[in-house]
């Protein structure tokens, strides 16, 4: 494990500065380069549509609503989480145009991911060594997936960049006792939970972890813990509060409407439904027909099995125990094969040089990283268990709680690759306290063995 410092981010200011330039640039860079080189199949597609369709309706009726655009009053309403929309209409003017909202959107979201891999970089710089930490920031910035999100208006590139800076700002302020940002750390993580609502997860894992005390500040009373404790429970409970008064005024149907239109506009699913829903293997892993998510060959094969876990029962066991988590982390992302969630005119991961070089280095790099993160995760909470006793903690075990706590709740709800894509900086993170730690215990090894050996 990194060593704890007493000095914020253990690195000299201007390394800090200066390093944070060098992500910040090298992020933007690539995701400029990839939007100014790609091109979608279809403007807007799918989910892209349905956001920029409700955000029209809380624009321009002030109503949470996918019904079709058109001059009267939206008659239902949607459980699509609100935030997302609502960042949209900070793009509109009248009329609102897709064409011209587009890139508008796409710059903003290039400066939000190259912004989120700052944070990674800070983040890490709190639990190893900076030169480390910039190995978490530059995975990051060039991973493709997070490059590829800049292009599409979906809600990864928000999100991720809301869970990393708040993040940043929870964590760093409940090492330094700064009741303010941690408040305004745990804000901005409940705020993420109405972009994407598996986004609560996070901060309700964290709040009660606020209560323990930094290895670092072996003084600090229960009363500042109790302060610290506080505020992130308190920054949680604002911003639920604020979400139940959002649904009460704008996601709930009028009385005498139907909640599902005969287009199927709007669809408002249980919760219950998501989770019995992930637990059913889908049909092409029942059927063994790939060891990937298929792409178009037989779009039923996407469905999930109609077969009864009495009928297939070891489908159901190996899906549950081990598939649905290899799943969610596949690279092949949706059912588009790739980085790229939708099918693209042209890419610039096939025609630049630079992005098709990192495009391929990351493919390869995939699974040893994700392995390295889960082996750093575990490993950070099972060490932490003897500190937690005296209630105290690190904060590598704040980000594997969070990482865990997340891939254990998203996994539960569904398997698709593109929902872990907001975790990747976390487990970048993880991934290099893994290789640092590991790196560490054979210098100290060497070392032993030629302490040895001199004395003999």
């Amino acid at each position: 494990m990194g060593e704890t410092r007493d000095r914020a981010f253990g690195a000299r200011p201007a390394a800090v500065v200066s390093g944070c330039v060098v992500v910040f640039v090298l992020s933007f860079f690539l995701r400029w380069q990839y939007v100014a080189g790609s091109e979608e199949m279809v403007h807007l597609l799918q989910d892209a549509a349905r956001y920029f369709t409700n955000a029209y309706n809380l624009w321009h009726h002030d109503a949470h609503s996918l019904d079709p655009p058109a001059m009267q009053e939206p008659k239902t309403r949607t459980d699509h989480t609100p935030g997302f929309p609502l960042f949209l209409t900070l793009f509109f003017e009248d009329p609102p145009d897709s064409r011209t909202i587009k890139p508008q959107v796409q710059m903003a979201q290039a400066v939000m991911g190259s912004m989120t891999v700052v944070a990674t970089l800070l983040l890490a710089a709190l639990c190893l060594p900076f030169g480390w930490a910039m190995l978490a920031a530059v995975l990051v910035a060039i991973n493709p997936h997070h490059i590829a999100l800049a292009q599409v208006m979906l809600t990864e590139t928000l999100y991720t960049f809301l869970l990393m800076l708040g993040l940043l700002a929870a964590i760093y302020g409940w090492r330094y006792s700064k009741l303010l940002l941690v408040l305004a750390g745990m804000a901005m993580l409940g705020f993420s939970g109405h972009v994407r609502m598996i986004g609560f997860v996070v901060p309700a894992v964290l709040a009660p972890l606020l209560l323990l005390a930094p290895a670092a500040v072996a003084s600090r009373s229960l009363v500042e813990r109790c302060k610290v404790g506080g505020a992130g429970l308190i920054g949680l409970a604002l911003v639920y509060f604020w979400y139940q008064q959002f649904s009460a005024q704008y996601m709930q149907a009028p009385p005498a409407t139907e909640v599902v239109m005969e287009e199927g506009w709007t669809k408002v699913k249980p919760a219950e439904t998501y989770v019995t829903t992930s637990a059913t293997p889908p049909r092409f892993f029942v059927e063994g027909v790939s060891h990937v998510i298929p792409q178009n060959g037989d779009p039923k094969l996407r469905y999930r099995t109609r077969q009864s876990f009495s009928e297939v029962p070891g489908s159901y066991l190996l899906w549950n125990c081990c598939g649905r988590w290899v799943y969610s982390w596949h690279f092949d992302n949706v059912y588009n094969g790739g980085a790229e969630i939708y099918p693209m005119r042209k890419s610039a991961f096939i025609d630049n040089g630079l992005q098709r070089v990192l495009h391929d280095l990351m493919l390869w790099a995939h699974w040893p990283l994700y392995a390295l993160a889960a082996a750093g995760g575990f490993f950070v909470v099972f060490t932490s268990l003897k500190q937690l006793l005296r209630g105290r903690c690190s904060d590598a075990f704040l980000v594997s709680a969070s990482f865990l706590g997340f891939v254990v709740a998203l996994n539960i709800i569904h398997y698709l690759p593109r929902y872990t894509i907001p975790m990747r900086p976390l487990s970048y993170v993880l991934a290099s306290l893994a290789l640092y730690s590991f790196v560490s215990w054979l210098l100290q090894r060497r070392q032993f063995k030629m302490g040895i050996q001199s004395q003999r």
